[in-house]
């Protein structure tokens, strides 16, 4: 796949539905599946579940060789709305093969983005692009509240995410 080469007037993938959280496209006869996630936050038509079981029906009976999961400018969300794919794509037959399953990242991958990046790697999962946004440990889960009289929402992070480097797939959480 040439993503920098498109003709003129043709928007790349990762530029397609720009609207939504989530989308995808199968390419190459059905070898590839193109999983676009720009945010990790749930669709109010279609949440990430449902979503994962649309493309699970979509790869029945394809010869799929390779996922893409495309995190490029993924600023996070929530870590929980990843998990019904990060299940589904760590099942996949794909996923055990040597380049079954690529994740795309940028330095716009931060927080739950970047916490799902790591977990496939961890997991066995190569990645390609630029190194991510944020730092291996790295403050999360921010809460906002407005108080009495103060203009401005106060954000303060719940969460301390800290990388077990002893079982590099999973996020231990600390406060």
């Amino acid at each position: 796949l040439h993503w920098k080469s498109q003709p003129a007037g043709k928007l790349l993938l990762r530029d397609l539905e720009l609207q939504q959280n989530y989308a995808f496209r199968i390419l190459q006869e059905g070898r590839t599946l193109y999983l676009r996630y720009r945010s990790c936050r749930d669709e109010e038509a279609e949440p990430m579940g449902a979503f994962v079981d649309r493309v699970a029906r979509a790869c029945v009976g394809l010869p799929l060789e390779r996922i893409l999961l495309d995190l490029r400018g993924n600023g996070g969300g929530s870590e929980w709305v990843s998990e019904p794919l990060l299940s589904w794509v760590r099942k996949h037959p794909v996923f055990s093969r040597p380049a079954g399953t690529i994740v795309l990242t940028d330095a716009g991958t931060y927080s739950s983005g970047h916490g799902l990046a790591r977990r496939l790697k961890g997991a066995g999962a190569q990645t390609a692009g630029a190194e991510t946004g944020q730092p291996e440990n790295a403050f999360g889960q921010v809460h906002f509240t407005v108080l009495p009289g103060l203009k401005p929402a106060l954000g303060c992070s719940l969460r301390r995410f800290l990388w077990d480097k002893e079982n590099p797939a999973a996020w231990r959480r600390g406060l």
